[in-house]
């Protein structure tokens, strides 16, 4: 993701990997292969298979911005580019040799997953109903390469397969109503967890955040704690943040001047919350 999150996984591996790509800023899987976002406006993507010794470019936007990376496998993953009201996604299975569209929500805002999942995150167009997909059988097999016509005009750094055989596409999985995309997907051991905000905010009969958990094809919603009414009213749109080293859950959240600080924590997988931090 484009985000830095730090993250650690239900394993001693995954979980200094990943925790070192937050303090890198890259987006890595295991000690040697990582993608990063390039240029100024987010124009290209970079990889590595040395540890990041030397880089390559393997995708190039030809114009228009890459806002969100889902880096899934040692040379597997997903670019989305454009905005989130328009996405054009991408995926590849050689590190950018060959790349393939992915049919994507017309409203999503961010894509994350690791080795057999891949999830992205949505919200309706009123923004009243959090949403999360997932590209079912990733990454796709051999017979998903399959191309009818190869094109190097529309992505440049390898080839565009414009039309595939079998096309590969996502399925919704969790819908959460009265909420909003907040923050994620994270990846967590069997799955994925997003954070979602309570919309509309004036609905004070909820509570301002929920974990949406979605592990091994279950969904479950966890409410967070809630705070004195004039807390969240500050709280309401500023940084959130997740660290995961599961069951153990942490989520912070920064008002935009960074002078009012929430945090959660959860120490077995989302089931009991508390306030560390008023």
């Amino acid at each position: 993701m484009r985000v830095a999150l730090a993250i650690a996984l239900g394993c001693s591996v995954f979980g200094a990997v990943v925790t070192v790509a937050a303090a890198r800023g890259d987006d890595w899987v295991g000690d040697r292969f990582a993608w990063r976002v390039v240029g100024g406006n987010g124009s290209g993507v970079q990889a590595t298979v040395d540890g990041g010794r030397h880089w390559r470019l393997i995708f190039s936007a030809s114009g228009e911005d890459v806002w969100a990376v889902g880096h899934t496998g040692p040379t597997t993953g997903v670019v989305s580019t454009g905005s989130p009201a328009a996405v054009d996604q991408f995926w590849t299975t050689d590190n950018g040799a060959h790349w393939y569209p992915l049919a994507g929500s017309s409203s999503q805002f961010a894509v994350g997953g690791h080795g057999s999942y891949l999830f992205w995150a949505a919200t309706t167009p009123s923004h009243d109903r959090a949403l999360l997909y997932q590209v079912r059988s990733w990454p796709p097999g051999k017979p998903e390469h399959a191309c009818r016509q190869w094109s190097s005009d529309a992505v440049d750094r390898g080839l565009l397969c414009t039309r595939l055989v079998h096309r590969v596409r996502a399925t919704r999985v969790a819908s959460v109503p009265a909420a909003n995309y907040a923050e994620g997907p994270t990846s967590v051991p069997g799955g994925t967890a997003v954070l979602v905000v309570r919309a509309p905010l004036e609905r004070t009969d909820l509570p301002l955040f929920r974990l949406l958990l979605r592990r091994n094809g279950r969904t479950s919603v966890f409410p967070l704690p809630r705070l004195p009414a004039d807390r969240e009213a500050i709280l309401a749109s500023g940084i959130r943040s997740f660290f995961v080293a599961w069951p153990e859950i942490e989520i912070t959240v920064r008002s935009n001047d960074s002078k009012s600080v929430a945090l959660w924590r959860s120490s077995d997988g989302g089931d009991h919350w508390v306030v560390v931090s008023p």
